[in-house]
């Protein structure tokens, strides 16, 4: 039996351990890339990773590391499933709030599907929402 996870454990989890992308992947034939919202976080220790599938959805891998030699387990959810798990995230966030938000504004604009060949502005809209996040994880260290 797999326990619930509070929503103040899981927004720590990702502020921590996460990952919000959008992704940008490559298309055949000339054809313009897709974007989709991506909210994953890998973990060594594979119970909290099954809860996250078990109660949130989305999907469950284990990777082998090459060093050190263990194995690491990474839950994913995409598309709105991930829009659904950030707004209620949203308020507990600390770290990645930003990045949370222009993923729910992301999601928010997305007005057709993958499947269906964008409109030039749409594509634009959504390359622009890429490189947003791009430099939203971009830190700049600034020292005294």
């Amino acid at each position: 039996m797999v326990s619930l996870l509070s929503l103040d454990y899981l927004a720590g989890l990702v502020d921590g351990e996460g990952c919000i992308q959008i992704r940008r992947t490559a298309r055949p034939r000339g054809r313009s890339p897709q974007h989709q919202l991506a909210l994953r976080i890998a973990l060594v220790y594979k119970p909290t990773i099954d809860a996250l599938g078990a109660q949130f959805g989305g999907s469950v891998h284990t990777y082998k590391r090459r060093f050190p030699r263990r194995e690491s387990h990474v839950w994913i959810i995409t598309g709105t499933a991930a829009a659904d798990v950030l707004t209620r995230l949203y308020p507990l966030l600390r770290e990645k709030q930003e990045q949370a938000w222009l993923a729910l504004e992301f999601q928010a604009q997305c007005t057709t599907h993958n499947k269906v060949t964008p409109t030039a502005e749409e594509f634009a809209l959504r390359d622009g929402f890429y490189w947003a996040m791009r430099q939203a994880k971009t830190y700049e260290f600034v020292t005294a």
